[in-house]
């Protein structure tokens, strides 16, 4: 545990960085973390038509539902991600290493435990889970095991998602961009290839398990380089209360959106198959696209809006909210569109007259719906900048 540190004790050392050009740099880092997206999913394009053909619609259906399992305890990382980036933003707005160091390791603490809060669980009961969620008999032995696997996966994936705070404070998004993307490119290309191999569905699980290790180290590594204080822990016990405070409110919501976003792949599932899991997740998988340029400037903004809360920052914080605004709106309506009327004929060309039949109607349901949820992405940004996450614990009592 290291002690309290203030900014003022920390003298000399404290050098606030400009946030002049902040909606350029926003912009680029947006373009980066966008790149890192796109590129990877041509090369997922390519190699998943492979994966559905080497193990069948229902062995895939498997694979989809070994890796969704862990992700329905997403909110088991108690917004630390959101919550290290914030706060260590503020830290490095003020210059302050020491303490934008405390901020990651304390979060990182905080999400190691909680995360295997949900993965030993996980980890134990995997055969009994598998059983209940209709997977046929034959390849119940591999579920199980593959649920084993990504629930170790799913520690991992958790503590990547703070140690990179360090580029995203300085949005550094390349180097995020970098790491992420070879970790995606790690699991597009490595699949087929030990399917080929002949190591079957555990074989990909495994690429899987893999890639997201990488990806941990490589986050730590150029951390590291961006800020050297990361090599020593430090704890500071005294940052708890406040990091949990805010993930408190990201903790609600993301419970709410288990049941409002994605309990029903596992009724699919239960009541359906495997198989109609499989089509529904091609449908679903192609809608995210229309996020992706969203997503990716809500990465940068929210530690562009953490370093220009301060009173004399507000015209710049009030022109890249606006302007933000803006780059959504014109980018969404011609991306829905070109999606919508090339649907159909991408599934059935790209995963058999299968998919092509049982994933458009899911596909054009889900499109409508995230169109409205799209242009929430910068008000939702800012309220998280801000801190202000109990609005959410507000929104979710009275919804509820």
């Amino acid at each position: 545990m290291t002690p309290d540190i203030t900014p003022e004790a920390l003298g000399p050392e404290i050098i606030a960085p400009s946030t002049a050009g902040m909606t350029t740099r926003v912009v680029k880092g947006s373009l980066w973390t966008l790149a890192g997206q796109v590129l990877p999913l041509f090369a997922t394009l390519l190699s998943t038509p492979l994966v559905i053909r080497f193990l069948g619609s229902e062995s895939y259906g498997v694979l989809i539902l070994v890796g969704l399992i862990p992700s329905y305890f997403a909110f088991a990382d108690v917004g630390m991600g959101l919550a290290s980036t914030k706060f260590a933003s503020g830290a490095y707005a003020e210059g302050s290493p020491q303490r934008e160091s405390e901020f990651v390791w304390t979060s990182g603490l905080i999400i190691l435990i909680s995360s295997l809060v949900v993965a030993i669980p996980l980890f134990l009961f995997s055969g009994w889970i598998v059983g209940e969620l209709n997977v046929p008999d034959h390849v119940h032995t591999q579920a199980s095991i593959g649920l084993k696997i990504t629930s170790a996966a799913f520690v991992i994936s958790c503590l990547a998602g703070v140690f990179n705070t360090p580029e995203l404070t300085r949005l550094r998004m390349d180097l995020n961009t970098v790491n992420t993307a070879a970790s995606k490119f790690i699991i597009a290309i490595g699949a087929p290839l030990f399917l080929y191999l002949g190591w079957g569905l555990l074989g990909a699980i495994w690429v899987g398990f893999f890639a997201g290790a990488l990806a941990l180290a490589g986050h730590f590594y150029f951390s590291s380089r961006l800020l050297p204080r990361l090599v020593k822990p430090a704890i500071n016990f005294s940052l708890v209360r406040p990091l949990l405070k805010f993930g408190s409110g990201l903790l609600l919501a993301g419970i709410a959106a288990v049941f409002l976003v994605n309990l029903e792949k596992l009724l699919l599932t239960r009541m359906i198959s495997v198989q109609s899991l499989a089509h529904y997740s091609v449908a679903y998988s192609f809608a995210l696209m229309a996020t992706m340029f969203s997503s990716a400037m809500l990465q940068s903004l929210i530690p562009a809006f953490s370093q220009l809360l301060a009173p004399e920052k507000r015209t710049q914080f009030n022109a890249l909210y606006s302007r933000g605004i803006r780059l959504i709106v014109i980018s969404l309506l011609p991306a829905i569109m070109l999606m919508f009327v090339g649907a159909r004929p991408f599934f059935t060309i790209w995963a058999g007259p299968e998919f092509g039949a049982g994933s458009t109607l899911p596909f054009y349901i889900l499109l409508v719906g995230l169109f409205f949820n799209i242009l929430a992405y910068i008000p939702h940004g800012a309220i998280m900048a801000s801190g202000r996450t109990d609005l959410f614990e507000s929104f979710i009592g009275s919804s509820w």
